[in-house]
């Protein structure tokens, strides 16, 4: 962790829950209760959230409760995230897939371990490019399905307009209430603004204005920044011995 400040200085960095929960694990014992309230205290979006985890988590295990409390929160949960990723990761699954990809070529030579993922990467690129041009959504795949759970949670929550783009969205059984404001991307509950996706919250305020909810995820989610990402066509390359 030295190392990452003083090499990395400001840069956000995060733990991966499921190493950190090994670690866990081998310090207190398994069993589902403690291990949902640790995940739960990390998958939750807004302080209140996790300070009703972790009060549960105490009065089972006082010494779990401190151990997980001597980890800065911004390492591991969402809620103390900062906004600017767009993104609430807590699993390391990238870098294992990246790891999983390589594997036939990692034993390889520097060079010729680099030569096999520049050609890997251009030819994903060059189908990832004609999956995209078929696709005739707005919103990519993966993040139109995180969205329409959300749309189908919103029947519950009961927005009332508090003027200009503001509203008090309720809960219609538990009378949980969060504040959402359209104009500036925001929820209480913080998920709107840490995903980039709106909330149940948020979905429910964008139907009380009949505005499609699609028009409020971050642009990051959508066609063009994907096509952005995968346009550049990585140039084939003539053998050593041309």
């Amino acid at each position: 962790m030295t190392v990452f400040e003083e090499i990395l200085n400001g840069v956000e960095h995060h733990f991966c829950l499921r190493h950190l929960y090994s670690n866990f694990k081998k310090k207190f014992g398994g069993g589902v209760v403690i291990k949902d309230l640790m995940m739960g205290a990390a998958k939750t979006t807004y302080y209140v959230g996790w300070e009703k985890k972790m009060g549960e988590l105490r009065n089972i295990n006082p010494d779990a409760f401190n151990w997980l409390v001597a980890i800065p929160r911004e390492s591991w949960c969402k809620h103390a995230f900062g906004m600017y990723p767009r993104c609430d990761v807590l699993m390391n699954n990238l870098s294992e897939s990246f790891n999983s990809t390589i594997l036939l070529a990692r034993d390889k030579p520097i060079i010729t371990m680099m030569e096999w993922i520049r050609s890997y990467i251009m030819s994903r690129f060059a189908t990832l490019r004609e999956k995209v041009n078929a696709y005739t959504g707005t919103v990519m795949p993966k993040p139109q399905k995180r969205l329409d759970r959300e749309i189908e949670k919103s029947g519950n929550w009961l927005p009332v307009w508090a003027g200009d783009s503001k509203f008090e969205v309720t809960q219609g059984f538990t009378m949980e209430k969060f504040v959402v404001d359209l104009s500036n991307h925001s929820c209480s509950c913080y998920f709107w603004d840490l995903v980039g996706i709106p909330c149940r919250h948020v979905v429910a305020a964008i139907n009380y204005k009949v505005e499609n909810p699609e028009d409020y995820v971050h642009a990051y989610y959508k066609r063009d920044a994907y096509q952005a990402s995968y346009g550049p066509q990585i140039t084939p390359i003539n053998g050593q011995q041309l």
